[in-house]
């Protein structure tokens, strides 16, 4: 199954099946890229990213969301589900977010894209471990312009969901069974 394959193969392959799957446009091709990325992603929302070191972490999120955003923008209609997608991004991200100086500019780049362009970059949550990082002496020099201008996206999309959605967006309810008060307050706990 899926849980065979090692980190770096998982996301060397999630990253491959994501550009051949925008090269090909037959339906066909693209809806095997699409249950390739479901099934990797659904590995990952189970089993976490836990010993995935910087690259993996990075190469997966990003074919995963690219593959989202290729499939929104083509009008391609093979598009993950995000019930299986996000879970699968906030995985590599708990796994990514206190290593985040392991990162090489690229690598770090991609991955707050990744996050950022499908809802899974969180002020709260990520901000001052991002703040930490980018504050090192030296940090921002490392980047290429192209590094910094995906970093920025990131930050956009990050500062704009912050500001304009509601609280509690594309966060899981709380079971029917806990009672009106108890979801309620489930739901205002914020991100």
């Amino acid at each position: 199954g899926w849980g065979a394959f090692p980190p770096q193969e998982l996301s060397i392959s999630m990253w491959a099946a994501a550009r051949l799957g925008a090269l090909d446009a037959r339906p066909a091709a693209q809806d095997s890229v699409r249950r390739l990325l479901q099934h990797a992603a659904r590995q990952l929302r189970v089993a976490g990213a836990r010993g995935y070191e910087p690259r993996h972490c990075a190469n997966a999120a990003w074919a995963l969301a690219w593959w989202q955003r290729h499939c929104r923008l083509a009008g391609v209609p093979q598009a993950c589900k995000p019930a299986v997608c996000r879970p699968a991004l906030r995985a590599l991200a708990a796994e990514a977010a206190p290593r985040l100086g392991e990162f090489r500019p690229g690598e770090l780049s991609r991955l707050l894209w990744a996050l950022g362009s499908e809802s899974c970059l969180r002020l709260r949550a990520h901000g001052p471990w991002l703040a930490a990082d980018l504050r090192r002496p030296g940090r921002l020099a490392e980047f290429e312009q192209v590094d910094l201008v995906g970093v920025a996206t990131a930050f956009a999309w990050m500062l704009d969901r912050a500001v304009w959605e509601p609280r509690g967006a594309h966060r899981e309810r709380a079971p029917l069974s806990m009672g009106r008060g108890r979801r309620a307050a489930a739901r205002s706990l914020g991100p």
